[in-house]
C-alpha cells in the first residue's frame, strides 16, 4: 500500500543565502540524534546563512578540521548522550591548534553529562559562570527557542570581527 494525499502539499523553497557569515553545523560522538542540530541549520539558512551541515557522528578534531576548510565563522555542534564535557573542548582545542579559535564562534548544544543531576549541575555553573569551562562561547540545552540562538550567534559573530 501506498498512502496518497489528495490535499495540495506546499513545499517551502529554500531561502537565499543573504549574509556573508557560514556555518558549519554537526553532532559530535557516537550521537546520531541530528533533531536538534536540523532544528538549528534551518533556522540559521532561514536567517539567510549559508551553513554547511556534516551529518552525524564526527570526530570532534574532524569538525574543526571542516570549520578550516570551510573558512567558518561559526560552528555549532550538538551532543545528546551526555559527552559534550569531554567533546566541546576538544573541538576548541584543535581550533586553537588551527589557530581559529579567536575568529570562530563556537557554540554547543545538547546533553552535557550523562546523569541528570551532573548535567544540572553543568548548567547551575553556566549560568553563573559562562560556557567557558565547556570550550564553547555559548550552550543551549534541549528545548531553546531556535531564533535566540540565531540572534545570540549572530551578536557573538559581530564581535570577534571587531
Amino acid at each position: 500500500y501506498i498512502p496518497v494525499s489528495q490535499e495540495d502539499v506546499e513545499v517551502p523553497s529554500e531561502k537565499p543565502v543573504t549574509r556573508k557569515e557560514k556555518g558549519v553545523m554537526c553532532t559530535v560522538g557516537a550521537d546520531a540524534n541530528v533533531v536538534g542540530i536540523n532544528m538549528q541549520k534551518e533556522a540559521f539558512q532561514q536567517a539567510g546563512y549559508e551553513v554547511v551541515f556534516v551529518r552525524g557522528m564526527n570526530l570532534p578534531e574532524k569538525v574543526a578540521d571542516v570549520v578550516a576548510e570551510t573558512n567558518a565563522d561559526a560552528v555549532g555542534v550538538s551532543n545528546l548522550l551526555g559527552l559534550g564535557i569531554d567533546l566541546f573542548p576538544r573541538i576548541s582545542s584543535r581550533l586553537e591548534q588551527l589557530g581559529l579559535r579567536d575568529k570562530v564562534v563556537l557554540f554547543a548544544g545538547g546533553r552535557i553529562a550523562e546523569k541528570e543531576e551532573d548535567h544540572a549541575a553543568f548548567e547551575e555553573k553556566i549560568n553563573t559562570e559562562g560556557p567557558g569551562f565547556l570550550g564553547v562561547d555559548a550552550f543551549y540545552g534541549p528545548g531553546t527557542d531556535v531564533e535566540k540562538t540565531v540572534a545570540e550567534i549572530a551578536k557573538l559573530m559581530d564581535e570577534k570581527k571587531k
